[in-house]
């Protein structure tokens, strides 16, 4: 007989600090060992923090401005509001009143904003506003950048991304469509070029005021990434000094090279993940709706194991998605999918996880973008969107599996503000797909830049066997990328098993090989998604939240570890824990 009334919740003026709370969790409840603390204001960005004057309340050089040497259509610049009381909508609402535009949060406590030049004096007296300023320019610098220019003369070639404070698509901004589309079915194995409509990759040309500015500073911009709003960029490493004096340049970083993750066979690492009691109930077919894709090298679907309706990308028109040997193919992708949706025609020992997956239907195919070798780097941005983009009357795969990544060349660690990582975070959050990254088996340990994004479910290298080198059934291999990232954060999120796996190899049609890696143990998650949106419709139905939460809260941790704290070194290490089908497949059960 009660009624349900909700009421907004009653927040003080009090703003985060930057040092969390330290909370003990006990029998009897949550205990709170040390409080919050430290001094909030100051701008954070991974070059390292500024802290302006005590007694500033707005940057000199903002009010020395005295116009724009470019042709953006206001004069507006861009600057930081560092905010001394909580953010509200009718404080940003003040802003607009100023003619002021909105950009986002930037860290610690402070709201990116485009000001009137005018306006400036008026911002700064605001009663909420600690200070209005700008970026150092150091700031604007990541150190892998800094390390990568370390010995290169001015004038030597450098390719970067260079990341704005807002969109530069307007109404001359382009769309170019590149390479190669292929479709195959389980009648047509080798695949033909597909042109009834155009569905290749695309890529954006801003063609705004900011692109001009950075042509005429002699930049030459390969493309604009509009969901992170960056720049792709080559040009010289006398150009970086410039580009951190531009007032719409947030920030420079590099561009890393991608590389793939691999340096047991299916009978042994998919039962360790219960992956087989659960395929014969839900082998990726029993909904006719669970739906795959793969970002690899290639898939040889000459391969008897591999018989699928697929949709498949390439960067070039000289090679097929569906060849995994020609032009430079490793074989990689054609293992990775051998573990995904292997049927086991040779062998059933070889069995993948969800062999039913893309058996039935075109509109259900399994998506396979190639981008190793990879000569014309497509951008993150353009993979993504095509991913989830549908092909005539199809539908976009639930899960993309992502067996490579990149990392700096030097020993930074990602902190997940970089722009691939950025990317993922845009595209999970606003698409819903899940993207499956193994960690890496980078030499320094850490997990590469993709695998950082808070958004990705990242995946480490657990071994299946008894082994000399590390120990038992469970423990992680010695190159399994682990965490924490740069900013404290633990990753991998789950692990499974990737040492030795036996999966189908391209060179032989009816051959295994055994590969090792963090690329082989995510090849295992993505098929236990499969299977699980093949059971659950609301997994089906854009929740990658969701997926990754189960996944997580019905892992394995390694010798029964109790998880109660975000600080827990098994986090940094086992993630939650090894991956178990059945209890993802039937939680509800006592385990």
């Amino acid at each position: 007989g009660f009624e349900a009334t909700a009421y907004p919740a009653q927040l003080d003026d009090s703003i985060p600090l930057p040092i969390p709370a330290v909370v003990e969790a006990r029998p009897d409840g949550d205990v709170i060992v040390s409080p919050a603390s430290g001094d909030p204001f100051f701008l954070s960005f991974i070059a390292g923090p500024y802290a302006p004057p005590a007694d500033e309340l707005i940057d000199p050089a903002l009010l020395a401005i005295q116009g724009f040497n470019d042709t953006r259509p206001d004069n507006a610049t861009y600057a930081m509001v560092m905010f001394q009381k909580r953010i509200t909508e009718d404080r940003l609402d003040a802003l607009r009143s100023m003619n002021c535009r909105i950009l986002g949060f930037h860290p610690h406590y402070t709201i990116k904003v485009a000001i009137p030049t005018n306006r400036l004096l008026d911002v700064s007296t605001l009663d909420f506003v600690r200070w209005v300023g700008a970026p150092r320019t150091w700031q604007k610098i990541h150190p892998a950048l800094q390390g990568e220019i370390q010995g290169k003369n001015a004038t030597d070639a450098l390719d970067m991304y260079v990341t704005v404070y807002e969109t530069d698509m307007n109404k001359d901004s382009v769309e170019e469509r590149f390479g190669s589309m292929w479709q195959v079915t389980p009648e047509d194995k080798k695949g033909h070029l597909y042109e009834e409509i155009d569905a290749r990759p695309s890529r954006f040309h801003s063609n705004g005021w900011m692109h001009r500015k950075l042509e005429e500073m002699g930049l030459e911009l390969r493309e604009f990434r509009p969901d992170i709003f960056t720049f792709v960029a080559t040009g010289k490493v006398s150009d970086i000094e410039a580009l951190t004096q531009l007032d719409f340049v947030q920030f420079v970083e590099p561009v890393p090279q991608r590389e793939l993750h691999s340096s047991a066979i299916h009978d042994e690492s998919i039962p360790m993940i219960m992956g087989d009691e659960t395929r014969a109930y839900y082998d990726g077919s029993s909904s006719s709706l669970a739906q795959a894709g793969i970002v690899d090298s290639g898939v040889e679907t000459a391969h008897s194991d591999l018989n699928p309706y697929g949709w498949g990308w390439n960067c070039t028109t000289e090679s097929s998605p569906w060849d995994d040997i020609a032009n430079g193919g490793s074989g990689h992708g054609t293992h990775v999918s051998g573990t995904i949706l292997g049927d086991g025609t040779t062998e059933a020992d070889h069995t993948g996880m969800a062999p039913g997956l893309a058996s039935w239907s075109q509109d259900q195919a399994y998506f396979n973008y190639r981008i190793f070798p990879n000569p014309c780097s497509d951008s993150l941005s353009t993979i993504m969107n095509r991913m989830n983009t549908p092909v005539g009357s199809g539908t976009v795969p639930t899960v993309v599996n992502n067996s490579w990544g990149s990392t700096f060349n030097d020993q930074h660690v990602p902190t997940g503000t970089e722009a691939d990582a950025r990317t993922v975070d845009d595209h999970v959050f606003s698409s819903g797909q899940v993207w499956v990254w193994s960690s890496g088996n980078y030499s320094y340990q850490n997990v590469g830049i993709q695998a950082t994004a808070k958004n990705a479910l990242t995946v480490g290298n657990s071994v299946d066997y008894d082994d000399s080198t590390v120990g038992n059934p469970g423990e992680m291999w010695t190159s399994s990328g682990s965490g924490p990232c740069a900013d404290g954060r633990w990753k991998p999120n789950v692990n499974a098993p990737g040492r030795w796996v036996s999966s189908a190899l391209a060179n032989n049609n009816t051959g295994y090989a055994a590969y090792n890696g963090t690329s082989m143990a995510a090849p295992h998650v993505t098929g236990l998604i499969a299977q699980l949106a093949d059971h659950y419709a609301y997994l089906r139905d854009r929740q990658p939240h969701e997926i990754a939460a189960l996944l997580m809260a019905t892992a394995q941790a390694h010798d029964n570890t109790v998880l109660s704290s975000p600080t827990s070194t098994h986090l940094d290490t086992f993630g939650a824990g090894r991956v178990n089908a059945a209890r993802a497949h039937w939680s509800g059960g006592e385990w």
